[in-house]
């Protein structure tokens, strides 16, 4: 097991260094932890049942967002890389079988028993994107800007598919409790040229049966998936 002390190198305020006491601050905490130079920082358990812990703590502001952590890396100078805010990469290793291989879960969970209070204003998001820029930031863009991105499958030949086995982009299973899914997706609002539900002045609706329209772009060139009213389907 490495030295605790010289493991916590830098640590500010109260600087931590080899054959020194860590000093810690009037409450009992420290400012930042930064690694030394040329090294990376390093945060690990030593037990397989023990995991790195954030903020595991109760909240009980009454106003502003509570945030369990943050990663916000700053570029400041031009470089030909890509800029991560976070990576996540769980491995099996050579030989190594699972249940399961998942590279991030967001799970929010609606904390209580039957009849327990609280609203919800604003709705439950697993996973929420947002592209945001400051005003007049004047970048030049050559590609696409996207909400959710999956790339490419970037596997070799040799594995083994098991039948009724896969590969897709995006995966809904069936509800499991009361509350039922009902639709796959929801586009809120309009926005003509992109998707629209009252369509007549738009497309050339073939007999006049369709409602609504989804734009995909297929290899570049504009798509439309055209949509129906129920007891109204195109044979």
């Amino acid at each position: 097991m490495g030295n605790a002390v010289r493991d916590l190198i830098n640590v500010v305020p109260g600087v931590a260094e080899a054959l020194k006491a860590v000093v810690l601050d009037a409450n009992a905490g420290i400012d930042a932890i930064n690694a030394k130079s040329g090294s990376h920082l390093v945060l690990k358990v030593s037990n397989n049942n023990k995991q790195v812990r954030i903020n595991h703590r109760s909240y009980d502001n009454a106003t502003g967002d509570t945030i369990g952590y943050t990663s916000k890396p700053n570029q400041t100078v031009t470089t030909t890389g890509d800029v991560y805010g976070a990576q996540m990469q769980p491995r099996l290793a050579a030989a190594v079988g699972a249940a399961r291989l998942v590279g991030y879960q967001g799970a929010p969970i609606i904390k209580g028993s039957s009849g327990v209070s609280g609203t919800v204003t604003s709705g439950v998001q697993c996973f929420r994107a947002e592209l945001t820029d400051e005003l007049s930031a004047g970048k030049t863009f050559g590609d696409d800007l996207v909400g959710y991105d999956v790339r490419g499958i970037a596997m070799e030949s040799g594995h083994t598919y098991s039948s009724n086995v896969h590969t897709v982009g995006f995966r809904m299973a069936k509800s499991e409790n009361s509350k039922a899914w009902d639709a796959v997706l929801k586009l809120a609002s309009t926005q003509p040229g992109v998707w629209n539900d009252n369509p007549t002045t738009e497309l050339n609706l073939p007999g006049g049966t369709v409602k609504g329209y989804i734009k995909v772009i297929v290899n570049n060139v504009d798509k439309y998936i055209a949509l129906y009213d129920i007891g109204n389907l195109a044979d």
